[in-house]
């Protein structure tokens, strides 16, 4: 298979970048993963895809080519609409990565789910079976949400009692989510086209929070650390089948 690829992600902030080149900031490619042959991505997705030095970045100092779509804040609704707007750079690749839905959800409950899985799903049929490769959703809890609730919601006078509740509505759509991708997505997926993103960066005792030392500015964005590991087993999974 040529090693040309889509990755598809979302996050928050950011500004979409359509031509192929170099990171504003200077990375290096971890050592034993420099791609020799000509490889191509095309990255959509949100700011932990959007910002200068994350894994889209790292991937062109491997050798990678890069058309990075990506916005901060897009939910996967909108990506499914980028993505039809760009449907003709699909044929221009051969492998795809899907990586989002993190600004989806907390609004209205198990709808959230229902309409993140539909636009994936859209998404997923848009690329096709084959060229699809699909990571599962970023650890985004945090060990201060409570407290961070209250702040952030405080003009609203909420309650400890409604922030917790808050908490645990999230991590449950976040599992289902990633449930849904991890098993095939309803056999829209090769299950051995899927990244785990959960197990990859998610602590031991709570996959739903970051292991501290992926910490980026806040429970959710990671760290370049992290950003590496990630390059490598976007690499890794592309590039054995």
């Amino acid at each position: 298979m040529r090693a040309l690829f889509v990755l598809v992600a979302f996050v928050s902030a950011g500004t979409p970048n359509l031509a192929l080149g170099k990171s504003t900031k200077e990375v290096v490619c971890p050592d034993g993963y420099v791609r020799t042959t000509p490889i191509s991505v095309l990255v959509i997705g949100d700011s932990l895809s959007a910002f200068p030095g994350e894994y889209p970045d790292i991937l062109r100092a491997c050798g990678v080519q890069v058309i990075n779509l990506s916005k901060g804040g897009m939910p996967t609704y909108w990506m499914e609409r980028k993505l039809k707007k760009n449907q003709d750079l699909l044929s221009t690749v051969d492998a795809v990565i899907v990586f989002g839905g993190h600004n989806n959800f907390g609004r209205k409950g198990t709808k959230d789910v229902l309409a993140t899985k539909e636009s994936l799903a859209e998404i997923y049929r848009l690329v096709g079976k084959r060229k699809l490769f699909a990571l599962t959703l970023s650890p985004f809890g945090n060990f201060d949400w409570l407290g961070g609730c209250l702040r952030n919601r405080g003009v609203t006078k909420v309650t400890p009692e409604q922030c917790s509740r808050e908490a645990r509505q999230l991590r449950g759509e976040w599992q289902s989510t990633n449930d849904w991708i991890r098993t095939g997505a309803d056999e829209l997926l090769e299950p051995d086209h899927v990244v785990n993103v959960e197990m990859l960066l998610g602590s031991p005792e709570d996959r739903w929070t970051l292991q501290p030392q992926f910490h980026g500015r806040d429970g959710l964005h990671f760290s370049h650390s992290a950003h590496v590991l990630l390059t490598k087993a976007i690499i890794m999974s592309i590039l054995t089948h």
